[in-house]
């Protein structure tokens, strides 16, 4: 861009070729590969704090909304970013293949709620971000007063639930489990708006679920670990329990920390519900990835040992003398 004063310009350059003037007073948004849409904003002459909001597909060009504040408005995107919703006032609005933004409701989305990883991790309805999902439509998200709600193929929205502390949906949008605000481990299908709950368990204070969602550990108020299949009757597994510990692998298999004292104890793990066996003792902590898992032992003031394994049964020391706070996530990864 080229700036002086108010008055600054944009260009595009795609495959190599000559830059082309795109607009004057123009900010960009967001590009798709290969440039096939365009968000942009046009800043106004007179109060650079407002603009016009467009996206440009091929050479048709489409507003999507009017006079926002430039920097309080939100954009969510799909994976090839042919759907965006955007936070604007209170309301969400959602535009398909560049064409014009139709409102979904009086509020504003928060997050998606998904079994996949945002672009962002921290994020406010202000920021802009980037699912891989293919659609959009039928997803499920917490709104700007943390009510779940749930968008429908035809684009129609309904609630879910508006009490809530935690939930996982499955993958193909069908059914979500959740915490409801009376601690009750609830299932509920998503096929339709006047869906019945069915609840799986009472006392709950946290839990885990397989990515399908169809298996659920969870951990009631006495830290007993339980495990329920579907619909079916809880299985208690294991006692003393590390709260916020439970994590399942892509394979369902649950890995949780017991027994843990004065920053360790012992890390199990068990597969389809089934007995507890134990991987590791004097553990600090542990952390479940696509690529295996992660896990330190030997906590000593600021420092741990530090062991990975493809093979939850198996691992190695990567190193040791590792400074606790030396050691980051990021995308499911150390």
């Amino acid at each position: 861009m080229d700036s002086d004063a108010r008055e600054f310009t944009a260009y595009t350059k795609t495959d190599g070729k000559k830059a082309e003037k795109f607009g004057t007073n123009t900010i960009p948004v967001a590009v798709a590969d290969g440039a096939k849409y365009i968000y942009y904003a046009i800043v106004d002459e007179e109060d650079d704090s407002y603009a016009d909001l467009y996206v440009q597909r091929g050479k048709n060009k489409t507003k999507l909304r009017s006079n926002v504040e430039a920097n309080r408005f939100g954009l969510i995107l799909n994976a090839d970013y042919s759907q965006i919703v955007i936070n604007d006032e209170g309301r969400a609005y959602l535009s398909v293949n560049g064409e014009e933004a139709e409102s979904l409701g009086k509020f504003e989305i928060g997050s998606l709620i998904t079994n996949q990883i945002p672009s962002r991790s921290t994020y406010d309805k202000w920021d802009h971000r980037v699912y891989g999902l293919k659609d959009l439509k039928k997803t499920v998200f917490y709104d700007d007063e943390h009510a779940i709600r749930m968008i429908g193929k035809s684009g129609e929205v309904w609630t879910v639930e508006r009490s809530w502390y935690a939930a996982a949906v499955a993958p193909d949008q069908s059914s979500i489990v959740y915490l409801d605000s009376r601690n009750r481990l609830v299932r509920k299908s998503l096929k339709s708006a006047d869906a019945e709950k069915v609840v799986l368990a009472e006392d709950v204070y946290g839990f885990a679920a397989s990515p399908d969602t169809k298996e659920i550990y969870y951990l009631d108020d006495i830290e007993d670990l339980y495990y329920v299949k579907g619909s079916s009757k809880p299985k208690k597994i294991a006692s003393d329990v590390q709260p916020g510990s439970i994590q399942v692998a892509q394979d369902g298999t649950a890995v949780f920390l017991a027994d843990y004292r004065r920053e360790s104890g012992v890390l199990y793990q068990s597969k389809n519900g089934g007995k507890p066996s134990k991987i590791a003792d004097d553990v600090y902590s542990a952390i479940v990835t696509p690529a295996g898992l992660f896990y330190s032992r030997n906590a000593d003031g600021e420092y741990i040992d530090l062991y990975f394994g493809k093979n939850f049964s198996k691992a190695e020391l990567l190193d040791k003398d590792v400074r606790k706070y030396d050691i980051s996530v990021i995308d499911n990864a150390y």
